[in-house]
């Protein structure tokens, strides 16, 4: 799981950029020409989330073992949703999900071990 987890690149979210505007370039964007870039998708991150989350949801073991550092990786994409591509935001939340739901399905909470 840790091998899987360090393939996610840690460095997307934080890479600094700074645009020079020349004096001659115009302001606004011409002919709806869109001025900023859109993430790349890259589905090597989403494949790799997506194992890791398969992994970990196969039973209350491997949830116990593996969900918090999965839902770590999968948190560090929802903070900087800026420099992911849509559709993995969209994947990485539908999976953080399903851990939860898992979670608080399957798995037996403190108050139930009290009684």
């Amino acid at each position: 799981m840790d091998s899987l987890l360090d393939e996610i690149p840690e460095d997307v979210g934080s890479t600094i950029v700074i645009a020079v505007k020349s004096e001659n370039a115009p302001a606004s964007p011409v002919n709806g020409q869109q001025s900023q870039k859109r993430p790349v998708y890259d589905p090597a991150i989403a494949y790799v989330l997506e194992f890791c989350t398969v992994l970990a949801l196969r039973d209350t073991d491997t949830v116990e073992l593996f969900g918090k550092r999965v839902v770590d990786a999968l948190q560090a994409v929802l903070r900087d949703v800026g420099s992911y591509h849509p559709i993995l935001v969209a994947r990485a939340t539908f999976y953080l999900f399903r851990l939860l739901q898992f979670s608080y399905v399957r798995l037996p909470t403190a108050t139930n071990h009290a009684v």
